[in-house]
């Protein structure tokens, strides 16, 4: 039987988004909106393709104090999903935790299986009564959940198809803390044919079958954090008897977050620069497909507007002309900020033909790269001559060397500090 499933995560309903309500108040009502209106067109899509079940991992609400409105829009959506005869099969994670749970819903209908905390329950997915997948999963009882729960996962010998639900980290990925911890080869033995993950915020397929390990992303992005920045939303995956034939994302986020970098190096004047800076935001705001954008500005480069840019509120200055002239755009487009990383002009070869201490510098550090280059060189030389197949081969995959950037880097460091003492 060809059927499908959506899997989502990290709802996070009615998130405060506490950082942009402090620098635009008049945005924070849509901004807290949008968590629920993602969540809304999370049970569009189930219902658009039929699907037959739905998988959340977790972080459903934002905190162990769940607020009144999000329990209530998540009631109504599941409502709406019992009235289309799809199922939902719900983990808590740790922003969630059941131990927290202040449950203003106390009835949900009869489509809903909430996982136990803290070990690992199992339910049948059926429809029209014939068996298309067995679902396990487990809710986390506390915050801290430092326990490897994908251990406790065990696949039975039946044949069809094996789904695991789990709110997990799964090694050192991004800004997330540890939550049960674990390795790809932990739930690869597990037995499942899919793993619906949740914790972390940036969609990620890490593996396509035998099993799919899969993170469907948070539902709404909810700062500026690099784990919070581009698209949101969920998967659908389709079935065809007991195989998963394809995984696609679905971008489902009402407000959308992203950096935006100019180099300002050739530029003359702060003039060009915000011309620069609103006509690459036309570009983001039109790919965003009538969401609202929040932007992170960041100029880069080195060049004559540096100096400009040194001067007492430039940087403000241009960020409030920026906010300025999209104040009424709807759907909005918000500068949240705008980050000076420019630098100095440099004329090295100048700098060389006076023969002070600052040319002295930039000999030395010619020196240096030159004895990194040779030393480097040498010992991969070194490696290749053993005749050992395991280190020829480990030499091939050695990092490319970073001491030429550190020794850059500190060179033009040292020369902005000496010739901006010179100028003053």
């Amino acid at each position: 039987m060809d059927f499908c499933f959506v899997h989502a995560a990290d709802l996070h309903l009615d998130s405060p988004f506490t950082g942009i309500r402090t620098v635009s108040p008049k945005l924070a009502g849509q901004l807290q909106d949008a968590s629920l209106e993602a969540f809304d067109r999370l049970i569009d899509l189930a219902v658009q393709h039929g699907a037959a079940f739905l998988l959340l991992a977790g972080d459903i609400y934002d905190q162990s104090e769940r607020g009144v409105r999000a329990q209530l829009r998540f009631l109504r959506g599941m409502q709406r999903l019992q009235s289309n005869n799809i199922s939902v099969y719900c983990a808590f994670g740790n922003h969630d935790h059941v131990e927290g749970d202040w449950p203003a819903v106390r009835e949900w209908p009869g489509n809903v299986r909430f996982f136990p905390a803290e070990e690992v329950g199992v339910f049948e997915a059926r429809t029209s009564g014939q068996l298309l997948a067995t679902i396990y999963g487990c809710s986390y009882g506390r915050r801290a959940m430092r326990e490897n729960m994908a251990l406790h996962y065990h696949a039975s010998a039946a044949e069809r198809l094996h789904i695991g639900v789990l709110h997990c980290s799964l090694g050192a990925r991004g800004e997330a803390g540890a939550y049960s911890d674990c390795t790809e080869e932990e739930l690869a033995r597990a037995g499942m044919d899919y793993w619906a993950l949740g914790h972390f915020h940036q969609h990620d397929i890490l593996r396509k079958g035998d099993p799919w390990i899969v993170y469907s992303g948070s539902l709404q992005g909810r700062s500026l954090r690099p784990s919070e920045q581009g698209p949101k939303g969920a998967v659908v995956v389709r079935v065809r008897g007991q195989t998963i034939t394809e995984v696609n994302f679905h971008a489902l986020d009402r407000v959308r977050f992203l950096p935006l970098s100019v180099d300002a190096g050739n530029m003359e004047d702060l003039a060009e620069l915000r011309e620069q800076l609103e006509a690459r935001a036309e570009v983001l705001y039109e790919e965003c497909g009538g969401r609202h954008l929040v932007l992170r500005g960041q100029l880069t480069g080195r060049g004559p507007l540096h100096e400009s840019l040194q001067r007492a509120e430039a940087v403000s200055g241009l960020l409030a002309e920026l906010r300025a002239a999209c104040e009424h755009r709807e759907p909005f487009l918000f500068w949240e900020d705008l980050r000076d990383q420019t630098r100095a002009e440099l004329d090295r070869d100048a700098i060389l033909r006076r023969d002070d201490f600052s040319a002295e510098v930039i000999r030395c550090a010619q020196r240096l790269l030159q004895q990194a280059e040779e030393l480097a060189a040498f010992e991969k030389e070194q490696f290749r001559l053993l005749d050992k197949p395991r280190l020829r081969k480990w030499v091939e995959t050695l990092p490319a060397d970073r001491t030429s950037d550190l020794v850059e880097e500190a060179t033009a460091l040292a020369l902005e500090m000496l010739e901006e003492g010179k100028r003053e």
